[in-house]
């Protein structure tokens, strides 16, 4: 079984990542994949995060027209800061007989190589890197030996932010077109990113 792990915060998810995630099932013929909403990551405050229940419940409110599509609390459900060597190896324990694919952004491939055990990241798991602005892919020189494992993905650039929506709403900016309906309803509801 093939089984991809989108990685990021979904703070919030929206219809950039739905795309990205349904183009990515296809080309590479994955089985499954899970968005796996980033616990506390090392490189991000506390604070700049929502709470991972509101964008657990975000993210499943998005996927619910497709059951290929799931969620993982793997990061989400530990205590601590979240390093993805970690993730891995639970992810790994879980899917003993699965190929595993970690999906990132092109940003986080640029700096793979400052992530802790790096190198024990690309034992386990491969990559498949999507482009997020027009800019082309870089492999940094640390990578040069693990270019078998890192997949390039053609998923269409598209020009949405999680941080440009809640810059929206915090503006009272309209966000139609940008977000899943369930998931702009979520927002209003709650009153989320507000401040």
């Amino acid at each position: 079984m093939k089984i991809g792990f989108f990685c990021g915060t979904f703070d919030p998810v929206h219809l950039g990542h739905l795309r990205v995630a349904l183009h990515v099932l296809e080309e590479f013929t994955l089985d499954r994949l899970f968005f796996l909403p980033a616990g506390l990551p090392p490189n991000k405050a506390v604070n700049v995060i929502s709470p991972s229940s509101l964008r657990l419940e975000m993210i499943s409110l998005a996927i619910t027209p497709w059951p290929i599509l799931g969620v993982s609390t793997v990061e989400t459900d530990r205590v601590g800061l979240s390093y993805m060597v970690d993730t891995v190896k639970i992810l790994k324990s879980q899917n003993p007989d699965s190929e595993l694919f970690l999906l990132l952004g092109e940003d986080n491939l640029a700096v793979l190589n400052t992530w802790k055990e790096w190198k024990a990241i690309l034992d386990e798991v491969s990559l498949i890197v999507f482009r997020k602005d027009c800019s082309s892919f870089i492999l940094h020189p640390d990578l040069h030996s693990f270019q078998s494992k890192i997949f390039r993905s053609s998923a269409p650039v598209l020009d949405i932010s999680s941080t440009d929506i809640r810059n929206r709403i915090k503006t009272g900016k309209n966000t139609d077109l940008l977000l899943p309906d369930q998931v702009q309803n979520f927002i209003i509801n709650n009153g989320l990113y507000k401040n």
